[in-house]
């Protein structure tokens, strides 16, 4: 090991690394949290898995998903209807097409972030904006 630190390729890429100044430094750690960011925004949209559920509720279909991939759910089973009976016959499709047809004309709707889907009620988001957009049109000004 000690040979490791002695060799000249090393000596050679210490000094160079101590004559970088502090922003190019910054900025090479900065382009890749954002590359690393980029990554998981893909896996997003390209994660598929394979389902074959017959008379199930929406919780055990999301279950399974969970179980299938590295997504994993925040939601209300009351505000979903969780104990809702479907069948989801699905092979290498995108998780986000399985959401899309379990959720098809139903008053729920889901946001995807990282490796997180949040499932909330269309009626209590558009209640929850109202009141939002209430709220600031009673701010005072400066």
């Amino acid at each position: 090991m000690n040979n490791f630190f002695n060799h000249k390729a090393f000596k050679f890429f210490s000094n160079l690394l101590q004559k970088i100044p502090l922003y190019m430094k910054i900025t090479i750690l900065l382009v890749f949290v954002v590359l690393c960011q980029a990554q998981a925004e893909v896996y997003s949209q390209t994660a598929s898995i394979s389902l074959n559920l017959k008379n199930s509720t929406v919780e055990e279909v999301l279950s399974a998903i969970e179980e299938k991939s590295d997504f994993y759910f925040l939601y209300n089973p009351k505000l979903i209807n969780a104990d809702r009976r479907v069948d989801v016959e699905v092979k290498d499709t995108p998780i986000q097409t399985i959401l899309n047809k379990l959720f098809d004309n139903t008053d729920v709707v889901y946001s995807v972030d990282n490796r997180q889907i949040v499932l909330s009620n269309k009626n209590l988001c558009k209640i929850l904006r109202k009141f939002h957009s209430r709220q600031h049109e009673n701010l005072p000004e400066k």
